[in-house]
Order: structure tokens, then C-alpha cells, then sequence
């Protein structure tokens, strides 16, 4: 009896196990069999009126035309959502004839404000509830090509950017500041030569004719090449800081030239600001 019970209870769990087996498998190919859902193009708002319909069946028929039409629109790449919408899709359903079991079917799609008939009073003659859901489900594939061809696809915005200056305006050299600069290279090279003739040795004899002492001349050089360096380095200045704002304002003509003579040497400045 006890490998009896043994048996029985090793069979019971077998059963178990292969219906969970059994039970996880189905429930995996449900899930597989489910199609993800697509990335919505557009964002729709949806409103459905059966209002003209017999009181007991509106509510019954906008539940069936809301589940159907949001699983069709999903289908062609269409979201439905409560608000915020890229547009308005309106569809309506009315009796128009008990009788002949007549429905009037309508599609109208709202875009920026502007009112579009897509679907303009479509006859269905005659149908069931379940046809007239069927036949406006149908007619999806209409609106996701007006709402395809009305489709603004936004340009990327492009920033103008200015072009890169050199550098500032207020920063480029006038004529003041070329002439004080062409100074200063001046003014240092008058004070090389003027040191190289200080340094020369004068040789023959100071009482000959022809004897010449370089040495006062160099001197002289080098005082004019300072008062040059000086000069030319205060012009620059006064064109970068000063004159720069005011630049266009007025035609300004700067001459700074070295003046040589046998009794002494200077600089000659000579412009309108």
C-alpha cells in the first residue's frame, strides 16, 4: 500500500508539473502572438456619436466603435489619446431608417482648427450594429492617408551664425597706430646703429683733415632711436586706446618721420586727429 500511495503521489505531481509546462507554454504563444504595438505618426483625439440612435443601443455601439476603431487606427500607425492631439478624428452613427435597418456613417477629421469631411453621410443598408461598426472600421485606412498627405514634416532649425572676425574693430590698427608701430621699428634700429658707432674705436689722427670721430653722430643716433621708440610707442597707444572707438568717425593722416641734419637730429610728427 505504501509504494501503492508512493506511485499515486509521484503521478500526481507529474500531472502538475506537465500542466504548468502545458499552461506556460500556451500563455508564452499568446504573448508571442500578440503584435507590439507600432510607434504611433500621429496623435489623434477620438470622439464617437451615436446620439440618433435608439437609447438602448448608443452606448452599446460607441463602446464597439471606440475598441475597434483605436485597435484599427493603432494598426495604421495611428495613436488615440484623451487630449493634445495632432488632430480630432469624429465619427457618427445614425438611424436614418428603422425600417430597412439604414445607418448613416461619417468621418471627419479636425486639423488646426479647420473642419474636413472624409466620410460624408455613407450608407449601410442594411446592417446590424455589427456592420455598421465593421464598415466605419473599414474606412480607417481613408483617414490615415488624409492625415498622411497633411503631414508637415518640421525643417531643422538652422542659427544664422555671424561670421568670426579677425578681431574687434576697436582693436585693428589706424594710421596712427601702423605709423607708431613702423616708428618703434625704426626708432629701434636707429639706436643699433647708434650703439654700434658709439662703440667704434676712431683711429688715425685727431689732428688730420680727414680724421672723423663716429662717435658723436652714434650718440645722436641713439637719443633720436629712443625718442623714436618713445614716440612711435605712445602713438600706438593712443590709436589702440583712444582712437580705436572713434575709428571711421573722421580721416585721420599721421606722418612720423626721422629728421637728420649736421647739427643735430629729431622726429617729425605730422598729422590731423
Amino acid at each position: 500500500m505504501g509504494k501503492g500511495m508512493f506511485i499515486s503521489g509521484l503521478t500526481r505531481r507529474v500531472c502538475a508539473a506537465l500542466v504548468f509546462v502545458a499552461v506556460a507554454a500556451g500563455g508564452g504563444s499568446v504573448l508571442a502572438a500578440a503584435p507590439p504595438e507600432p510607434d504611433g505618426v500621429f496623435e489623434v483625439e477620438l470622439t464617437v456619436d451615436t446620439s440618433r440612435l435608439m437609447p438602448e443601443a448608443q452606448a452599446r455601439v460607441q463602446q464597439q466603435l471606440e475598441d475597434k476603431i483605436i485597435a484599427g487606427l493603432r494598426l495604421e500607425g495611428i495613436r488615440v489619446v484623451s487630449q493634445h492631439g495632432d488632430g480630432i478624428l469624429e465619427a457618427r452613427i445614425d438611424m436614418t431608417n428603422v425600417d430597412l435597418r439604414e445607418y448613416t456613417i461619417g468621418l471627419d477629421l479636425v486639423l488646426d482648427g479647420e473642419r474636413e469631411a472624409l466620410i460624408h453621410e455613407l450608407k449601410c443598408r442594411p446592417c446590424s450594429e455589427a456592420g455598421v461598426v465593421q464598415q466605419t472600421v473599414a474606412l480607417l485606412p481613408a483617414a490615415a492617408r488624409r492625415l498622411e498627405a497633411v503631414r508637415v514634416v518640421p525643417e531643422p532649425v538652422v542659427e544664422a551664425k555671424e561670421p568670426e572676425r579677425a578681431g574687434s574693430e576697436e582693436n585693428e590698427l589706424g594710421p596712427l597706430g601702423i605709423t607708431g608701430a613702423a616708428t618703434v621699428g625704426g626708432g629701434v634700429l636707429t639706436i643699433v646703429a647708434g650703439g654700434v658707432l658709439m662703440g667704434t674705436t676712431p683711429l688715425g689722427d685727431p689732428t688730420n683733415v680727414d680724421y672723423v670721430d663716429v662717435r658723436g653722430p652714434g650718440t645722436a643716433l641713439l637719443a633720436v632711436g629712443t625718442a623714436a621708440t618713445l614716440l612711435g610707442a605712445t602713438a600706438l597707444v593712443l590709436d589702440l586706446v583712444v582712437l580705436a572707438r572713434r575709428r571711421g568717425e573722421r580721416d585721420k593722416r599721421v606722418d612720423v618721420t626721422p629728421s637728420f641734419s649736421a647739427t643735430g637730429a629729431g622726429l617729425r610728427l605730422s598729422g590731423r586727429f
